[in-house]
């Protein structure tokens, strides 16, 4: 597998079709959020794909926004 260049990806992330953030899709914000978020945490994938939007899950604020896991989800490495 060819090695990538975290540096050359981040810069991409900062021009067009994702910059300037007004200009940007629903779809290009929704990639690069994913993105930014897989690669910053240390959750796997399963974890990423529990991240529930429903009010009751979701606290957004000014500058930020809180997504929790649902609380049907069940850990990989917990099932018995």
């Amino acid at each position: 597998m060819p090695r990538w260049d975290l540096a050359l990806v981040l810069n991409a992330l900062m021009e067009d079709p994702f910059e300037p953030a007004k200009k940007a899709s629903l779809k290009y914000w929704t990639l690069k959020t994913v993105f930014l978020l897989a690669i910053t945490s240390a959750a796997r994938t399963c974890e990423l794909q529990a991240l529930d939007v429903r009010d009751e899950y979701t606290i957004i604020r000014d500058r930020s926004a809180s997504l929790r896991l649902n609380l049907e989800f069940v850990p990989k490495h917990l099932k018995i």
